[in-house]
Parts: structure tokens; sequence; C-alpha cells
């Protein structure tokens, strides 16, 4: 008998280990998965609240995109916690740069940021350490590490009516900062980074392109009332009335991402000329004496990365929209042209595409 109890003993103990064993597991294990998803809850709340951030930066024309981002993305990350304990600065790991929808990558820094990252860790060594366990000491485990990832991207409009028939390429966001005082080239060289289209897929007309314009500035009556005896706009309504443009377009139509649209390159004359009628009635003139007016245009997706600011002289897709301000319009000579830079702007536009200087102010999580 003493044999058996020995034996019976030595089999609790075992039984004892072994269900303080599976108790551990289930209760530190459970306890883990909650700490993990307060993690996660705390990083997708500090990534949102930077691009938010952000997208007020874009819309009230800060040249510094990141302006505030990493404080803001800190301190609602910080107001979380995470099993009981709050996150320090070092719990956090915050980058700002720009999201690639089309590989799902993320990379930083980035001239134009789109999207903020956030990392939150409880691991040895940070002010708030690893998660302590409650009876896996028992199999020698005191305590694990957790982290959680979450990236909000600012998108863009996917569909949007277009001020002037112009198209800027993508390839440009990629190499200048919106905001700053980067040209925005629209010539005859091969070189050109925009171009006139007729924001269709009907073969390329320029006198598309001018009655668009034409009929813009006579359709629009704070600009051009009944009645106005300006030349500018009895230029405009004469051509928009009369042939050719009697049967031609006679607005810019609403188009949407990934819309076929024919180009024509960026060197017609008579173009320029009817742009600057629009631009001259519709800039304003700022305390350093040039006249900018804000349009909204097409951006294109030129498809090759090798072909950086080619002359759009074909069919290309939409890819995204921009906000561009026009600083001046040559009509003639040898500085003829279209000058202008790209504004960051956000938009209550409902997002979800590429963006390429104007952002939905609402951050999309994707990671």
């Amino acid at each position: 008998m003493l044999n058996d109890k020995g034996v019976t003993a030595i089999i609790v103990a075992l039984v004892l280990t072994v269900l303080i064993g599976i108790a551990a597991l289930a209760i530190d294990i459970g306890y883990l998965t909650v700490a993990k998803n307060e993690a996660q809850n705390a990083a997708d709340a500090s990534a949102l609240a930077g691009a938010r951030q952000m997208a007020e930066n874009y819309g009230s024309s800060n040249v510094d995109l990141t302006l505030n981002v990493e404080n803001v993305a800190q301190n609602i990350g910080g107001a979380n916690r995470v099993d009981k304990k709050n996150l320090f600065s070092d719990n956090m790991v915050i980058q700002i740069g720009k999201w690639y929808p089309s590989n799902s990558t993320f990379i930083t820094p980035a001239n134009v940021p789109d999207a903020v990252c956030v990392e939150v860790k409880r691991e040895p060594g940070l002010t708030s350490g690893p998660i302590s366990t409650f009876l896996a000491p028992v199999i020698g485990k005191y305590n694990y590490n957790i982290n959680a990832k979450s990236c909000a991207y600012l998108t863009g409009p996917c569909e949007g009516k277009p001020t002037i028939p112009l198209g800027i390429s993508l390839d440009w966001f990629d190499n200048h900062v919106c905001n700053a005082p980067d040209i925005i080239e629209l010539n005859a060289t091969t070189s050109s980074c925009a171009g006139w289209t007729n924001l269709s897929s009907d073969p390329f007309k320029s006198l598309d392109v001018q009655c668009m314009i034409n009929c813009t500035v006579c359709s629009d009556s704070a600009i051009c009332p009944s009645g106005s005896t300006d030349t500018r706009c009895t230029e405009a309504c004469s051509s928009c009335s009369s042939s050719p443009c009697k049967n031609r377009p006679k607005t810019t139509p609403e188009v949407e991402q990934n819309d076929p649209i024919e180009f024509g390159g960026g060197s017609v004359t008579d173009i320029y000329r009817a742009l600057q009628r629009l631009w001259s009635l519709k800039c304003t003139i700022g305390a350093d004496g040039i006249c900018r007016w804000e349009t909204f245009v097409v951006v294109y997706d030129d498809g090759d990365p090798n072909a950086y600011c080619g002359n759009p002289n074909k069919e290309y897709v939409i890819s995204t929209f921009a906000s561009l301000v026009l600083t001046n319009v040559i009509p003639t000579g040898t500085n003829m042209g279209v000058y202008g830079t790209v504004a960051c702007r956000s938009t209550d536009e409902p997002g979800g595409c590429e963006n390429a200087g104007t952002v939905n102010k609402s951050p999309h999580l994707v990671k």
C-alpha cells in the first residue's frame, strides 16, 4: 500500500504540474491577447491622429507637412494604456513617409509624405517593460514581449471635375514637394511635366481644349457678368457661341481614376491665349505682387519611371488629382508657357485613391 501511495503522489504531482501549466497557458495567454489588443488600439489611434494632423497641414498650406504630426501621434498614443501602464515615448516608434498601395510598401523619408506608421512596444529596457505573467513562472516564464504596428494613409479623391483641361505627370510628385516654389513645366520641349488634355478617350483636338476654357470664362458670372464689355469676356463668349466651339465641349467633364484620356502635348499657342484670359480674370494679386489662381487638374500616370517628365502626347490613364496654383500664363514669345506650383490641399471629397497633392481629410488604416 505504501508503494501504491507513493506512486499516486508522484502521479498527482505530475498531473498538477500539467494542470498548472495548462492554467498558466490559458490565463497568461488570454491576458497577453488582451494586452496585445490594447497595444493595437493604441497604435491605430496614434497613426490615425498623426495622419489627421498631416491632413490639417495640407489644408493650411504649411510647407512642412510633418509639422506637429509626431507630437500629436505621441500624445494620442500615450493617452492609451497597455497592461494598466502608460505608454511613453520609448514605447512608441513613429515614422512619417509615403505609402505605395500598389505593393503595400511604406517608404521613409518622402518628399510628399502621406502616411504615418506607429509601432507600440512593451519589452525589456523600455520605460514600460514587458508584460508580467501570473502563473507561467511555475514553468519558468516570467514575462512576454509584445508589439503592434499600424499605418494610416491619406488617400486622394477618386473622381473630380477639373477646372481646366490640363494634366500633370505623376512622376513629378516623387521628385518635388508641394507648396514649395517648384515650377510645373508646360512647354514644347520633351522635358515637360504637363500637357493639354481633352479629358476623354476621343482623339485629341486642340479646339476642344480651347472651347472648354473659353466657355468656362463666358459662363462664369462672377468674372463675366451679363453685358460685360471686358474684352477678355467678349472674346471668350464670341468664341464659345460661334463655330467651331458651338458644336464642341463647353465645360470640363467630371472624370474618375483610371479613365483613359488623350493628351496633345504642351505647345498649342492658341490654348495659351485662352488660358491667359481665364487666369487674368481669376487670379488675385498678393502682397508680393504675384497674381495667383488655384485650379484643380488631373494627374496622369505615364507608366514609365525612366521617362520622367516627358511631353504627354498620347493616351494616358488618370491616376489622381492635384491643386495647381497658376502664377502666370505667357501666350507668346521666348518665355511662352504656363507657370505654376502644386499646392498641398485637403478636401472633404471622398477619398480611397492614390493622392498627388490633394488628399481626403479622413485617413484610412492600411496596416
